[in-house]
């Protein structure tokens, strides 16, 4: 009878233990819990007063314990979210290429393009025909200098996953506190100012042009961004210009035009009185 009484209590404890028993070892309050609807699915699945699919018993037993429900994950930022919070320490950069004829027949320059998002500011970074790795990390250096390199004060640099922006060239972009972010596979519309660019320059001057030497077409670029930053307008800035000169704004004086590689691109304006 010792053993039966001993073992009774033992099976009552053990009862007691696994249904007054939250989980982590919380004690549940019978009290507590005794006017909530759970009570009602005990019989329907045999194992409890508090059935693990049903969400609205789990809710309310945690909040008798003081429990908060962990929360829904969510991402937190959007792609938009990001460019407006970075706006004016953002860069982009790219390459387009061009066919040009040289003395041992026509070759592919490549040539690359630096793009500060919030001024649309634009820097020539180089071209070159054989863009390895050698070249992209001097171009690297260049954009990085710390007195006169173009991403000085510039946190991230977008780009996309052209392999001739290789881990190096990242590297020694983030050696200097410029972050290089990568954008996925076929997402122009996420890098659209400088794509809107490229479009520019090839429609503009590069694809209205037959170039013989690598030397030309740097020429060309050169006139082309002195254009682009002072006498051209911008839809994405107001219609502004993004550096204008001091005949800007004149309503009187002599009208007159500025020609840049044989008159292809021109500007007008008022000489001042």
């Amino acid at each position: 009878m010792v053993f039966q009484s001993w073992a009774s209590r033992n099976r009552t404890r053990e009862h007691a233990s696994g249904n007054d028993l939250l989980a982590d070892g919380l004690p549940v309050d019978r009290k507590a819990d005794s006017t909530t609807d759970c009570d009602d699915n005990q019989s329907q699945h045999g194992f409890g007063p508090y059935p693990p699919e049903d969400e609205l018993c789990l809710l309310r037993l945690l909040k008798a314990h003081g429990i908060e429900p962990a929360p829904v994950l969510k991402r937190q930022s959007t792609w938009k979210n990001f460019l407006a919070a970075h706006w004016d320490v953002l860069a982009s950069v790219d390459f387009t290429a061009l066919e040009v004829w040289t003395k041992g027949g026509l070759v592919t320059i490549y040539l690359l393009f630096v793009m500060e998002l919030a001024t649309r500011r634009v820097h020539f970074a180089g071209s070159t025909a054989h863009p390895d790795e050698v070249w992209m990390l001097q171009a690297a250096r260049n954009l990085s200098d710390a007195e006169e390199g173009f991403l000085r004060g510039k946190k991230y640099l977008l780009m996309d996953r052209d392999t001739k922006f290789s881990e190096a060239f990242r590297v020694t972009l983030e050696q200097t506190g410029v972050e290089a972010v990568r954008l996925p596979p076929r997402s122009p519309n996420l890098n659209p100012n400088i794509e809107r660019f490229m479009r520019s320059v090839k429609d503009e001057c590069l694809d209205r042009m037959i170039f013989f030497g690598e030397k030309a077409v740097q020429t060309a670029v050169v006139a082309f961004l002195a254009h682009y930053h002072a006498e051209r307008n911008h839809q994405g800035l107001d219609n502004r210009l993004i550096e204008p000169s001091e005949e800007v704004g004149h309503t009187t004086g002599e009208v007159a035009c500025r020609k840049r590689l044989g008159g292809m691109l021109r500007y007008y304006y008022r000489k001042a009185a």
